[in-house]
C-alpha cells in the first residue's frame, strides 16, 4: 500500500476520533421541548431549603363523609360535593415544628425534615406540556395533592403531585403550580407527604403529631407513683454496689411484704415509651369536663425531669394532660390506659383463703364458699 493512501487513511481515523470526542463533551440540555431532547429539571430552587421553610400546607379536595344513615355515594348531590383538606404545619418561634389543624400540637419533626429533602431533590424529565394532560396524570387542580411551602421572608413554592408514573412504585407525575408543564420524578411524592395508600383519600393531621408523651429509659426509673381514685401506690428502687438497678420496693400503699416486683418489669416496659393515639380538644382537661375521677402517674427517673401523667374518661374515651405537654389534651386507647393503670391487686400477692371449722361434722364448707372450687385441703382441720 502506498505511503499516500496509509496517511489519508490515518487522517480520517483521527477526524472520526475527534468528532466522537466533541460528541461525548456535549453538555446535556436542560431545558428543551418534547419535540427535542429530554428536558431534565429542577423542580425547587436554593431558596427553599430545609432550614429557610417556616410553614407547609398539605392539601386535595376529597368527597366528605356521609351523612349519618347514608351509604357513600347514595345521595347524587352528595356524592358530586368536595371539600378541600389539608393540614398545615408551621415552625413556631422556638424553631418547632406544630400542627397548626390539630390544636398547635408538637409536631414529628423528622418526617417533616424527611419530606423536605424529597422536594428539595425532585428532578424530573417533561412528559407534558398541556392543561389537557393534566388529569389523566392526576396533576389537576380537582384531584393532586398540593404542597405549597413557605419561607420566614414571606417566598412560596407550590409542588402539585399525582399519580405513580405508569404505576412504579416510587416514582410520579409532579407539576410546579402556575404551570402546566409535568414531569416524571423518581420519588413517590404522595406517600412522602403521608398519603401511604391509594385507599387514603386526603392528608390527616394526626400523621404529622409528635404522639410521644414520655420515652424513659426503664434503667433510669428510681421512683413511681401511680394513683388511683381514694388510693395510690409509691414504688421505689435503688441502685446496687456495682451500680445496677436494684429490685423495686413497695414504700407506700400496701403491705410491703405482698407486694410483687415482679410485675414492674411488665409495668415499667409499658411506662418508658407512652404513646398517645390522637391530638384532643383541650377544652376536655377543664374542671368538671371528666366523667371519672382522674388517675395520675408520675414517674421520677435519674438526670430527667420528672414526668407526670393525669388521666380522666369521657363518653368511653381516655384523654391524657403530661407534663412534657402543657396546655394539651391527648387522647388515649384503652389497653395504653389499662397497662399504665392496672389492677391495684394486680401488684400483690394473693391472700390465702382460710378454712373455717364446720361446728356440727368438721366438713369443709361446699363448693362455691370461698370460690368455685372451695379452700384448698377440702376437711377441716
Amino acid at each position: 500500500m502506498k505511503a499516500r493512501h496509509l496517511v489519508a487513511i490515518f487522517s480520517v481515523l483521527l477526524i472520526l476520533i475527534a468528532i466522537g470526542i466533541l460528541v461525548r463533551r456535549r453538555p446535556t440540555p436542560t431545558s428543551t421541548t418534547l419535540s427535542g431532547q429530554v428536558e431534565i429539571v429542577r423542580l425547587l430552587d436554593d431558596d427553599f431549603s430545609e432550614a429557610a421553610v417556616t410553614g407547609i400546607v398539605i392539601s386535595r379536595n376529597a368527597a366528605p363523609a356521609p351523612s349519618p344513615g347514608k351509604a357513600p355515594g347514595g345521595d347524587a348531590e352528595e356524592k358530586a360535593e368536595t371539600v378541600q383538606r389539608e393540614v398545615r404545619l408551621v415552625r413556631d418561634d422556638d424553631g418547632k415544628w406544630r400542627v397548626a389543624t390539630s390544636h398547635s400540637a408538637p409536631a414529628n419533626a423528622t418526617k417533616i425534615g424527611d419530606l423536605l429533602v424529597v422536594l428539595r431533590g425532585l428532578k424530573g424529565d417533561l412528559q407534558a406540556e398541556r392543561k389537557a394532560s393534566h388529569a389523566g396524570l392526576g396533576v389537576d387542580d380537582d384531584n393532586a395533592l398540593r404542597i405549597e411551602l413557605t419561607t420566614g421572608d414571606g417566598r412560596t413554592a407550590v409542588i402539585l403531585a399525582g399519580e405513580r408514573a405508569g404505576g412504579v412504585y416510587g416514582e410520579s407525575y409532579v407539576r410546579r403550580g402556575g404551570e402546566d408543564k409535568v414531569y416524571r420524578v423518581d420519588q413517590d411524592v404522595r406517600r412522602a407527604a403521608g398519603m401511604t395508600s391509594t385507599a387514603i383519600p386526603a392528608p390527616s393531621a394526626r400523621d404529622w403529631l409528635d404522639l410521644t408523651l414520655a420515652d424513659t429509659p426503664i434503667d433510669a426509673m428510681r421512683r413511681v407513683i401511680i394513683s388511683y381514685p381514694g388510693r395510690r401506690l409509691v414504688i421505689v428502687r435503688d441502685v446496687d454496689e456495682s451500680g445496677s438497678p436494684a429490685s423495686w420496693k413497695l414504700e407506700e400503699g400496701g403491705l410491703a411484704e405482698k407486694f410483687k416486683a415482679e410485675r414492674m418489669v411488665s409495668w415499667t416496659s409499658a411506662a418508658s415509651l407512652i404513646n398517645a393515639e390522637d391530638a384532643a380538644e383541650p377544652s376536655l382537661a377543664d374542671k368538671g369536663e371528666a366523667a371519672t375521677e382522674p388517675h395520675s402517674l408520675t414517674i421520677e427517673a435519674e438526670n430527667r425531669p420528672d414526668f407526670i401523667l393525669g388521666v380522666f374518661s369521657r363518653d368511653d374515651v381516655w384523654y391524657a394532660v403530661a407534663s412534657t405537654r402543657p396546655g394539651l389534651v391527648y387522647s388515649l386507647t384503652t389497653g395504653n390506659q389499662s397497662r399504665l393503670f392496672p389492677k391495684i391487686e394486680e401488684f400483690f400477692q394473693e391472700e390465702p383463703v382460710k378454712k373455717e371449722e364446720s361446728e356440727d361434722d368438721g366438713a369443709g364448707p361446699e363448693d362455691g364458699e370461698y370460690g368455685q372450687a372451695g379452700p384448698e385441703g377440702g376437711a377441716g382441720e
